[in-house]
């Protein structure tokens, strides 16, 4: 905040933002991982995160973490960073399919949605590149930005190559899917042990999942308490967990008034055809 009670949200200096590897056995940290400025900009919002920790696909055979820039200010794309060495790099910075939709108007629990932040002009969501998911292969990253329709995907070889040379940039950009219009905005991802790619659907108290095999999205599950449906996880139960988290009815976004109805909700439903949590890349 400053000093007139406004949001505020100073740009970031190199060494500030990083990546902390926490050992839960004995609650201690184990590894950080820091970031120069020609990877995490100024105006970078790192968001949700993906792990791949199969030993061949990176030289230090310590697998790699996939890390979304969401940038509210409009450089969103994807940030690479090798668990054994510490080096990262970036892909797909100001794609198309990583920036946000100006001037998108959502609408929640059937209502019009804007964005009025204390002190600020009345705006709308301005997030880039958001949900991303891995399927059981690893070899396909599937993502979207929030105020997206469309969802995307590109070969997990063209993030993961650490190249300096401009062409591995051409080569991600050329090599982006296009795989339609979902039926509204996503938030988090999430995926299966079959191979679905969930979606998480604030417009619609809904989860949706994508299905490779027919190349369509299909409903999962559809509840009235599903309000703003964010961090989600699957276990090794068999259920899908997800986060309630009423972010639309929080006060920074309706000029300090707070609209939560509390207690906030973990809910959990059942995965279809017996899936279950991906416990390790093929």
């Amino acid at each position: 905040m400053d000093s007139s009670g406004a949001p505020s949200m100073p740009y970031a200096q190199p060494g500030g933002p990083k990546i902390l590897g926490v050992s839960l056995t004995n609650n201690s940290i184990y590894a950080t991982y820091t970031f120069p400025a020609s990877v995490h900009y100024p105006d970078s919002y790192m968001n949700d995160i993906r792990f791949d920790l199969r030993s061949n696909i990176t030289t230090s055979g310590a697998g790699l973490a996939y890390i979304v820039d969401s940038s509210d200010e409009g450089r969103p794309g994807f940030i690479m960073l090798d668990l054994g060495t510490g080096e990262s790099w970036r892909r797909l910075t100001q794609h198309p399919s990583t920036l946000r939709v100006d001037g998108d108007v959502p609408s929640y629990q059937g209502n019009p949605f804007y964005q009025r932040t204390l002190g600020m002009p009345i705006t709308t969501l301005r997030e880039g590149l958001d949900g991303l998911q891995l399927p059981p292969d690893g070899e396909t990253m599937y993502y979207s930005p929030l105020t997206s329709n469309y969802l995307y995907s590109i070969p997990t070889a063209n993030l993961r190559d650490p190249s300096t040379d401009p062409l591995a940039n051409l080569a991600a950009a050329a090599n982006v899917s296009n795989h339609g219009q979902r039926g509204g905005n996503a938030n988090g991802f999430e995926g299966d042990s079959n191979g679905l790619i969930y979606q998480l659907m604030p417009e619609h108290n809904a989860i949706y999942y994508y299905d490779p095999k027919d190349l369509q999205t299909h409903p999962y599950v559809r509840d009235p308490r599903i309000i703003w449906p964010d961090s989600a996880t699957i276990a090794e139960d068999g259920y899908f967990y997800m986060n309630i988290n009423q972010l639309p009815y929080q006060p920074m976004w309706n000029n300090g008034s707070d609209q939560r109805t509390f207690p906030g909700a973990v809910l959990r439903c059942r995965l279809p055809n017996n899936g279950t949590k991906i416990t390790s890349l093929a």
